[in-house]
């Protein structure tokens, strides 16, 4: 039976850590293993681990890298100590009910020209969460219905739990660090393994509970933080990846559509927050000032680092990446 290294980076989710953990006893397959990476968790998630799953492997670490670093720590990890056929990432807030969800993705990576694959993730009250993506410039379409009955291809699949055939890293290398901390990094992932010809897959034969950016929750609860996140990282990102994969036409046109263009929203906001934008639901921002720093450092930053992504924009299947 082929080996399975599941990797999960963790930061200050014990709670939620503990029950993916504890839900992975349900998994039938007989050949994993598991790496918990902790970026420098304060909350005692590391402590938790040892004491309550000795027999998984915890790696400490002193700061908190963000998820494209802290994962690839955690492949190198598993590559040296397990020599795994798979590497699954799987986020610390997934929860397993089903015990052959691992078999049936083994099954569909194992599979001549098959390179990743995902499952159906539910919502905890069981209605769908994510079914399916196509890629754009613009970003992805998300499913949420059962349009796709059996293992469909697909542009790609949400990193919240990841099957990696071990040929894919050894052709293309590692997630691209350049998107730290957060964001955009599985969906790049996908578009360079499509490049190098490997088939990304989505199967509804098998489901996992996700919960759903458990870790980023607390911080998208205060203003500053929101705006951090959807202003700078979301956008700094999603800039990084329009340059890797598309022609530059393309991407003119993708940030002057008013979906993903946010500069509107630099000056105005949603008065009642649980409905949706519209002009009557529409006040001027008291955050102008902070939303346009974080906006122009989003380009800045791209701008400064345009060498090192062109450069692997030229070199998108080669292993470069470590």
């Amino acid at each position: 039976m082929k080996h399975v290294s599941i990797i999960i980076v963790n930061w200050n989710k014990k709670d939620q850590l503990e029950l993916c953990l504890s839900s992975l006893k349900k998994t039938k397959y007989d050949n994993f293993s598991v790496v918990v990476v902790d970026n420098g968790s304060k909350d005692g998630s590391a402590n938790m681990v040892k004491q309550r799953f000795p027999m998984m492997d915890l790696i400490e670490e002193k700061e908190n890298f963000g998820f494209s670093k802290g994962t690839n720590i955690g492949i190198k990890y598993a590559i040296t100590k397990y020599n795994p056929d798979f590497i699954l990432l799987l986020n610390n807030d997934i929860e397993i009910r089903e015990g052959k969800w691992l078999n049936i993705l083994v099954e569909i990576t194992n599979k001549d020209g098959v390179g990743i694959a995902s499952c159906k993730l539910l919502n905890p009250d069981g209605t769908i969460q994510y079914a399916g993506s196509i890629l754009t410039v613009f970003g992805w379409r998300q499913y949420t219905s059962d349009i796709f009955t059996e293992d469909t291809p697909m542009d790609m699949v949400i990193g919240a739990c990841f099957l990696i055939k071990r040929e894919v890293i050894e052709t293309i290398g590692l997630l691209d660090e350049g998107f730290t901390p957060y964001f955009w990094e599985e969906t790049d992932y996908c578009a360079r393994a499509r490049k190098a010809g490997y088939k990304i897959i989505y199967t509804p034969r098998t489901t996992v509970i996700h919960y759903g950016s458990v870790s980023l929750g607390d911080l998208l609860k205060k203003s500053e933080s929101y705006d951090y996140v959807r202003f700078y990282v979301s956008q700094k990102n999603r800039i990084r990846y329009q340059l890797l994969n598309f022609p530059l036409y393309k991407i003119i046109v993708a940030s002057l559509h008013q979906k993903y263009f946010p500069f509107v929203h630099i000056f105005l906001e949603k008065k009642d927050k649980s409905k949706r934008y519209a002009l009557n639901n529409l006040v001027f921002t008291k955050h102008t000032r902070r939303r346009l720093q974080y906006f122009f450092k989003a380009y800045l930053i791209n701008i400064k680092n345009i060498k090192e992504i062109m450069y692997k924009r030229s070199h998108r299947i080669e292993k470069i990446w470590e």
